[in-house]
């Protein structure tokens, strides 16, 4: 007799159990009908804001008389476009040729500071006579080491000549 009372106990315990399961379940399926029904009614205010929407454009768009030939109408809107880009043209031009003054003036002032660079960075022994009497002996096979000996320069003024030169 009492294993049959623990057996109706557990059997009750697990009905329980059940009932919760299925009511936590279905407290579960509610809330997410209740998003799903939130959703769609969003997408329905949605859809019917878009055709209101819609429906006013359609309205507010003038009708194109239907006589007008296609030709008219095609010239019509490019003489439009061409009003409506002429100040962008006119732009575009003043900026090219600005550009280009400022290309032609930043050009100028770079082979100035070039011609600069280029007599500051020559070394104060190396004249034009050093160059050709330095190209001539590394032509006749001079080593560096023996030109500098003899022209009393250092080895790197001579390396610089050549280099300057294109020739080494």
């Amino acid at each position: 007799m009492v294993g049959l009372e623990y057996l109706l106990i557990g059997i009750a315990l697990i009905l329980l159990f059940l009932i919760y399961y299925i009511y936590s379940k279905d407290v579960q399926n509610s809330q997410q009908i209740r998003r799903i029904a939130m959703a769609v009614e969003s997408l329905h205010k949605e859809l019917y804001l878009l055709e209101k929407k819609l429906s006013r454009h359609i309205h507010d768009t003038p009708v194109v008389e239907e006589n007008r030939h296609h030709d008219e109408i095609a010239h019509e809107l490019e003489a439009r476009v061409e009003n409506l880009s002429r100040p962008l043209v006119a732009s575009v031009n003043d900026i090219r040729s600005a550009l280009q003054q400022h290309r032609d003036e930043t050009e100028h002032k770079i082979r100035t500071l070039e011609e600069g660079m280029r007599k500051l960075s020559l070394p104060t022994s190396v004249s034009g006579m050093d160059d050709a009497r330095i190209i001539a002996l590394y032509q006749q096979g001079v080593d560096i080491a023996g030109i500098s000996k003899e022209l009393r320069l250092s080895k790197p003024e001579v390396e610089f000549v050549l280099k300057l030169n294109k020739i080494r």
